[in-house]
């Protein structure tokens, strides 16, 4: 089913069943907040996937917030908000796209710097294509 503001949901809310929507970058305007807010009272499980650039503090603490920090060699590394670190818990995860030996060296020492093993519930390592 879609939703506005490229809101992808995957399944109705049952009883048992996985409930959980796909969201876009564009799921931190503000006129979307509302929405998590209904679909969270709907029984959704939302997650929301964010390039790291953008303030995710103003999501409801239930949203799952999957963050990217951009690696030195993504060509994006100073777009991060470092106050994203701030806003992240033990429900959220924080990935890294690595293209490069440098990169993986960043996400580790990054990783290990601001303790996420103990502060999120994974991270992830992904290879750049």
């Amino acid at each position: 089913m879609g939703w506005p503001g490229g809101v992808t949901v995957r399944g109705p809310p049952r009883s048992g069943a996985a409930r959980g929507i796909d969201w876009w970058r564009t799921a931190l305007a503000r006129r979307n907040l509302s929405l998590a807010e209904k679909l969270l009272a709907a029984g959704y499980t939302v997650l929301i996937e964010t390039s790291g650039e953008r303030f995710v503090g103003r999501l409801p603490k239930e949203v799952i917030k999957i963050v990217d920090v951009k690696c030195p060699d993504s060509g994006e590394a100073d777009t991060f908000e470092m106050k994203n670190l701030e806003a992240i818990s033990a429900n959220d995860e924080v990935k890294f796209v690595l293209s490069t030996r440098r990169d993986y060296e960043f996400a580790r020492d990054f990783t290990l710097q601001h303790q996420l093993p103990q502060r999120v519930r994974a991270r992830a390592f992904f290879p750049g294509i």
